[in-house]
């Protein structure tokens, strides 16, 4: 058998080439004059002799060089052997599953992995009586050939010979549960005597199979794996992501970071180069063995706007080079802007929204009465457009808000606003609560606010269990204990603790338990809730404030609407476009090659437009313009997870993973299945060593 028999076709046709070539390039006689001929006609009859032997080796040679290698490119499947039947004759469905994961392409002495698996998984659908089969292909998304077992075994073959690796991660238990279905699918007067079967052809990788469940598969399913991992471990780099700390910002110092894997046994030196915009950044550095290094660099961006690239590992040859690069996206801004909304006047110093003012904006004069940065809001003279403009929304004294109010800042929530809630009066819990009911289920805030008892003032409260390991405290270090101690806090809300709420966005308690610094996501925005009347407390007057403020806005209300996350190739996506992109209508999605088809689409909401797609099969930087404006901007990238090129012993599949199946593990160095799959290469060699008797040939008969 051969995996690509129509080759066989072709070299039929061309052993027919080195005839008419001798044919052609023979000879033709030439009529001389001469006195006599009976000394020509001796010399003739040696020469003829001499001219036959050589043309009969050099066309045996050519034509045996054309069968070779119409053979060897036939990939012949001769000697391998196959899995005894049953003897009970049983019917047989059988469900082959290929991976064509990213870490398929790894090669192996110059072979991907993907092709030295092609033969077993081919030969187990070759014809045999009363079986019938189909082909899975497994990734991020797994597809059959069919979706139920079959008969038309060319066809499995043909879609076999098409299939390639594919830039995404191999979801295991979809495949598992996709092979289960198939293999349900039998008729029901094949009752009890109906063999299954599961082939799964991998390299097996750790990262991908350590969680794998074979119990979802009948009970009676015979599963073999082929391995085609090798032995010792092929050594690999890897460029895992590509980002930045904090808000980049134009003119402001940003870092830049780019984790490099290294799963080999020894610690490499690794140089990265980084194209951003018309940039090039240079960072180098080692790499400790089976281990992520992160590599830093401090740039300034020059001007706002979206900046592209990607990093690329230089002179490095490894196992999987599709890794050694990866694109990137950065999206610089201007300073943030804010509204501030509050009832108190902006001639009122000393006040909570004074001090709300000098914290956030602590390089403005303080003699100024306004900044363009900063725009003041009264809640009876509400401006939707100014509320719209702002990135980040900070209520503190706004009295009873309306409901339409209400709903505008729902609205710019979920659409990726930060908002700041400065709650230091008894009616900031009915305006919490109402802006919780109105966002709905995507905003669940861990603590309930709610008036304090008359009997029990908010006065002079402590600062108890701030979290250290978590912005805006963690900055402080080992000084934060002698940062906070002279802190008191009066006024504010007191708070009730929701049963299975997210602890872990109470950033900050008091000494009466109640919650100091909430905050929460809520799906594109964040709400941050700073529950304390500044006006009575001193916390602007501590050295701690300005940069607490700064790290709260900056890491926890901005950080969601950084602009710099990447998705993975294969796996479905939205994404809500800023709000400043305006109307669905202009808007064109183009990528890193004009012939990609498939890139999402684009649609108008309530709310903005949306971006979403079921998979993005290239990675690469694409873009979302109107004309030649880039309104957002996204990296696509492979998984990191398909880098680390280990996989799972053999115990683990037939012991842990089992799932109270039998499981047969094969793994193709140490079988006759792989001198067999390398047959077609001494077929070529053969061929060669044909191609160099022609030239000796040529060069013994010379005349």
């Amino acid at each position: 058998m051969f995996l690509h028999p129509w080759i066989l076709l072709l070299g039929a046709l061309a052993i027919g080439l080195p005839v008419l070539i001798h044919k052609l390039t023979q000879p033709k006689p030439i009529r001389v004059p001469s006195s006599t001929i009976r000394f020509i006609r001796n010399a003739l009859q040696q020469r003829r002799t001499h001219h036959r032997l050589r043309d009969f080796i050099i066309l045996t040679l050519r034509t045996l060089a054309v069968i070779l290698l119409a053979v060897a490119l036939a990939r012949p499947l001769i000697g391998l052997r196959e899995k005894a039947k049953a003897p009970d004759e049983a019917k047989v469905i059988r469900v082959v599953l290929m991976d064509i994961s990213q870490s398929m392409a790894t090669r192996i002495r110059g072979i991907e992995m993907f092709e030295r698996g092609r033969p077993l998984a081919s030969r187990k659908l070759e014809y045999q009586a009363d079986l019938k089969a189909d082909l899975i292909l497994a990734g991020t998304r797994s597809r059959a050939v069919f979706g139920t077992p079959s008969t038309n075994f060319p066809a499995l073959q043909e879609e076999l010979a098409a299939a390639s690796p594919r830039p995404e991660k191999l979801n295991v238990q979809l495949a598992l549960n996709m092979s289960a279905d198939l293999l349900d699918k039998v008729s029901g007067n094949q009752g009890d005597e109906v063999r299954r079967e599961l082939v799964f052809v991998s390299d097996f990788q750790r990262t991908n199979w350590s969680s794998a469940d074979f119990s979802v598969l009948p009970k009676d399913t015979e599963i073999e794996l082929l391995s085609v991992a090798p032995e010792e471990k092929p050594s690999n780099l890897a460029i895992l992501r590509v980002s930045t700390q904090g808000r980049a910002e134009v003119g402001q110092e940003l870092l830049l970071e780019v984790d490099v894997g290294n799963y080999s046994s020894t610690p490499r030196q690794v140089h990265v180069n980084i194209s951003l915009g018309d940039a090039i950044y240079q960072i180098e550095g080692v790499c400790s063995p089976h281990s992520k290094t992160r590599l830093t660099d401090k740039i300034i961006p020059r001007a706002a706007g979206w900046l592209t690239g990607k990093a690329q590992l230089v002179g490095v040859d490894d196992a999987l080079p599709v890794d050694n690069s990866r694109p990137c996206v950065i999206e610089i801004r201007q300073p943030p802007t804010y509204v501030l909304i509050t009832r108190q006047p902006e001639k009122q110093r000393p006040s909570s929204s004074y001090f709300i003012e000098r914290g956030l904006l602590p390089m403005e004069p303080r003699n100024t009465h306004s900044s363009s940065r900063l725009i003041r809001l009264d809640p009876d003279d509400f401006d939707s457009q100014v509320l719209a403009s702002a990135e980040v929304i900070v209520l503190n004294h706004p009295g009873r808000l309306a409901q339409d109010t209400i709903k505008q800042l729902a609205a710019l929530l979920r659409r990726g606003r930060g908002i700041l809630y400065i709650a230091s009066e008894p009616i900031d819990a009915v305006n919490l609560r109402l802006l919780t009911e109105t966002v709905g289920t995507g905003l669940q805030m861990p603590v309930e606010f709610f008036p304090p008892p008359s009997s029990e003032p908010r006065l002079n409260l402590l600062l108890t269990e701030p979290r250290r390991d978590r912005t805006p405290f963690l900055i402080f270090g080992d000084n934060l204990n002698t940062a906070i101690e002279p802190l008191r806090f009066s006024g504010g809300l007191s708070t009730r603790r929701k049963e299975n709420a997210l602890e872990d966005d109470i950033l900050a308690s008091l000494s009466d338990r109640s919650a100091l610094l909430v905050v929460t996501s809520s799906d594109a925005g964040s709400l941050a809730v700073l529950n304390a009347d500044l006006g009575n407390s001193n916390l602007h007057q501590s050295p701690i404030y300005v940069p607490l403020l700064a790290e709260l806005v900056q890491n926890h209300i901005l950080q969601r609407r950084q602009g710099k996350e990447d998705r993975i190739c294969g796996e479905s996506f939205v994404v809500d476009l800023p709000s400043d992109s305006g109307s669905l209508q202009g808007l064109k999605i183009s990528g890193p090659n004009p012939e990609i088809k498939n890139m999402g689409r684009l649609n108008q909401e309530a709310f903005g437009v949306v971006w979403s797609a079921e998979s993005i099969n290239d990675p690469g930087v694409y873009l979302v313009n109107r004309q030649k404006q880039t309104e957002y901007a996204m990296a696509v990238a492979l998984s990191p997870e398909e880098s680390d090129l280990r996989s799972l012993a053999p115990e683990v599949f037939q012991q842990r993973l089992a799932g109270e199946r039998t499981v047969q593990f094969h793994s193709v160095e140490s079988t006759d299945g792989n001198e067999t799959d390398l047959i077609w290469t001494w077929f070529a060699i053969a061929c060669l060593l044909c191609l160099m008797g022609e030239l000796v040939a040529l060069k013994l008969f010379r005349t």
